[in-house]
């Protein structure tokens, strides 16, 4: 069990409750999610989700301060709720909450909206800090995804795009990868719904992507730094 610092009832009142939704597909994870983070009295755990699906409509009723998102969840993934969580729900905040650490998962989960980023492994004051930074409007990466992202960045090996795109179906591919939709698209290049839908399947056919999220992912392995 974590030190947690007594202080005054006095004092207490002043540090702001954050309400938490804890979103993975297994049970025990959650339990042990749930348990870790009762031991701070600024973290109110307000709900639990199996998957994507049910994680919207937790957000929705439930309306928390920070969602803690796995990333591989049945019917709809963390990626995609993230997507769909910082654009309809901007006030709750999505920290995932995953085993994995390279550089695509990060980049598309810091693209889709994501505020933050711990292991699994992570320690439960770690991720009590994380809830606290990200809940006060910071940005909080694991130490060691923070590593593989400053190497990233650094870096001059990026790989070189696979194929040609135009600079029309760059700034597209740019518009889909920061999650807007068709609509929001057309508005912003001045085109009709219809002309951006046609991009778009050409760029799938180019790509060979089979849905947005696989687009998403080549614009970051390949035009990230364009961006």
């Amino acid at each position: 069990m974590p030190k947690v610092k007594k202080t005054s009832k006095k004092a207490q009142k002043k540090i702001p409750t954050i309400k938490v939704l804890v979103v993975d597909d297994h049970r025990i994870v959650r339990e042990g999610i749930r348990s870790s983070l009762s031991h701070y009295p600024f973290i109110k755990i307000v709900g639990e989700a199996a998957d994507g699906r049910e994680a919207l409509r937790k957000v929705e009723t439930l309306l928390p301060d920070i969602a803690l998102m796995d990333i591989d969840m049945p019917r709809m993934d963390g990626l995609t709720a993230i997507g769909i969580i910082s654009k309809k729900f901007p006030k709750t905040r999505v920290i995932t909450l995953t085993m994995h650490e390279n550089k695509d998962y990060v980049l598309l989960i810091v693209r889709a909206g994501g505020k933050g980023y711990v292991l699994k492994d992570t320690s439960s004051d770690q991720l009590a800090r994380a809830i606290r930074s990200v809940h006060q409007g910071e940005a909080f990466f694991s130490p060691s995804v923070s590593r593989v992202l400053q190497e990233y960045i650094q870096s001059d090996e990026r790989p070189k795009p696979r194929v040609t795109l135009t600079d029309r179906e760059i700034a597209i591919l740019s518009s889909i990868s920061a999650g807007k939709t068709t609509k929001e698209i057309a508005t912003q290049l001045n085109l009709s719904d219809r002309t951006i839908e046609t991009y778009r399947a050409r760029i799938r056919r180019k790509i060979h992507a089979r849905n947005t999220a696989e687009m998403m992912k080549y614009a970051v392995e390949n035009f990230l730094h364009r961006f």
